[in-house]
C-alpha cells in the first residue's frame, strides 16, 4: 500500500470519529441543559463554554464569535461553521474528500454511504437543527456515521488499509477522551 493511501484512509477515519464525537458531546450537553430547572441557567455561558474548550478550538471560536457564548453560537460553531476545521460539517467534508481521492481502493458501498451522508448534511444549518430538535437531529447524524462504520466493517478487506482505518479511528477517540478529561479535571479543581 502506498503511504498516500494509508494517510488518506487514516485521516478519513479520524475525521469521521471527530464528527461523531462532536455530535455526541453537543447532544449530551443539550440534554443536560434541558434538565436545568430554569431557562435562564440554560443560557448561562458556563453551560456551553466547556464544549469549546473540549474541542481545543477556543481561540478560533472567540475570534469568530467574540465573547458571545450562547447555545446557538456554540452549536453553530461546532456543527455547521465551515470556518471551524473541527465542526461536524467540516469533518465529514474532509473525510469525504479523502475517500474521493482513494475511491479506487474503497468499495462502491463505502463511498456511496459517505457521499450520501455528506450530501444530506451539507445544506443543514442551525434552523434545520432547531426544527428537528437537538436530540432528533444529532441522533440522525450519529446513525449515519454508525451506518458508515457498519458498511466499512463489512466491505473493507483486512489488509493494511483496514489497519490504518482503525488506527485513525481509535487514535482520534483516545485524543478526544483525553481532552474531555483534561477540561473536566481543570473545571473541577478548587
Amino acid at each position: 500500500m502506498l503511504s498516500r493511501v494509508a494517510n488518506l484512509v487514516y485521516w478519513m477515519a479520524r475525521q469521521l470519529e471527530r464528527a461523531e464525537n462532536t455530535a455526541r458531546i453537543v447532544d449530551v450537553n443539550a440534554q443536560l441543559v434541558l434538565d436545568l430547572q430554569s431557562r435562564q441557567a440554560a443560557d448561562d455561558p458556563k453551560s456551553w463554554e466547556p464544549l469549546v474548550y473540549v474541542t481545543g478550538d477556543d481561540e478560533k471560536f472567540f475570534e469568530l464569535y467574540g465573547d458571545t457564548v450562547t447555545e446557538r453560537a456554540v452549536t453553530e460553531f461546532m456543527l455547521f461553521d465551515k470556518r471551524n476545521p473541527s465542526s461536524l460539517i467540516s469533518c465529514v467534508g474532509l473525510a469525504r474528500e479523502n475517500a474521493r481521492c482513494i475511491r479506487d481502493q474503497l468499495s462502491s458501498e463505502v463511498w456511496e454511504t459517505l457521499n450520501t451522508f455528506y450530501l444530506k448534511l451539507k445544506s443543514d444549518d442551525y434552523t434545520r437543527y432547531a426544527q428537528l430538535g437537538s436530540a432528533e437531529y444529532l441522533n440522525r447524524v450519529k446513525t449515519q456515521i454508525q451506518l458508515f462504520y457498519g458498511v466499512a466493517e463489512s466491505m473493507i478487506p483486512r489488509t493494511g488499509l483496514w489497519w490504518f482505518f482503525l488506527l485513525g479511528r481509535y487514535l482520534e477517540r483516545a485524543d478526544n477522551t483525553s481532552r474531555i478529561l483534561d477540561v473536566k479535571y481543570y473545571m473541577l479543581l478548587p
